[in-house]
């Protein structure tokens, strides 16, 4: 994919810029996760290897809890499906801590009363990030390692702390994070009937 992304940027010419949208496993930085030991390599980290630093901007997202539209596995019909609150070690577990204690008039991380808000750890515009840049304090707390959890086309909320957990540094694996506290499950333009049965299910 990363050769197919310099061939196009190629192809385009002088100041071409493309947009990549895929999930955060795929985009942020392996070498800042547990993927590192295992020698696998993932989009966001032959792009920045590539194209250099300076030259790219990561952004990764993140959720509390919600719903979402995932299968139980490859190749089954999508379902809707209610996300647990993260587990407490976690950086979803911080973040959603952060919305909850925050002093939102003074916070660095722009939190937003829709319990939406975003950390931006790095900037390639020099005034962008002395002005909206969180604090080295907090920058270094998010290099921690911790759990990350990571949602694709699949989710089997049983099996969660094996299926969907690894570790990771949020804070180099991406140069931004969006923390969404309450996700809302995307529906399908064909909704099977085991997805409005799953959400009827799950009605409050």
């Amino acid at each position: 994919m990363v050769e197919c992304l310099q061939d196009l940027l190629k192809h385009i010419g002088d100041g071409a810029k493309a947009v990549i949208w895929a999930h955060n496993s795929h985009l942020g930085d392996g070498r800042e996760t547990e993927s590192k030991r295992s020698k696998e390599v993932n989009i966001g980290q032959l792009v920045r290897q590539r194209f250099g630093l300076e030259n790219t901007f990561n952004i990764g997202f993140t959720t509390y809890t919600g719903s979402v539209t995932a299968a139980d596995s490859w190749d089954m019909d999508p379902e809707f499906k209610r996300v647990k609150p993260s587990l407490k070690d976690s950086h979803e577990y911080l973040l959603h801590e952060a919305l909850i204690t925050s002093d939102t008039k003074n916070a660095k991380s722009h939190l937003a009363s829709n319990g939406q808000y975003y950390l931006l750890f790095r900037s390639n515009s020099k005034q962008q990030e002395d002005t909206n840049s969180i604090s080295k304090e907090l920058n270094d707390l998010l290099h921690e390692k911790r759990l990350e959890r990571a949602i694709g086309v699949i989710y089997r909320p049983n099996t969660e702390r094996q299926s969907h957990y690894f570790d990771a540094h949020l804070s180099t694996q991406f140069d931004c994070v969006i923390h969404i506290e309450t996700t809302t499950a995307l529906e399908p333009l064909e909704t099977h009937p085991q997805w409005i049965q799953g959400k009827t299910d799950h009605v409050p």
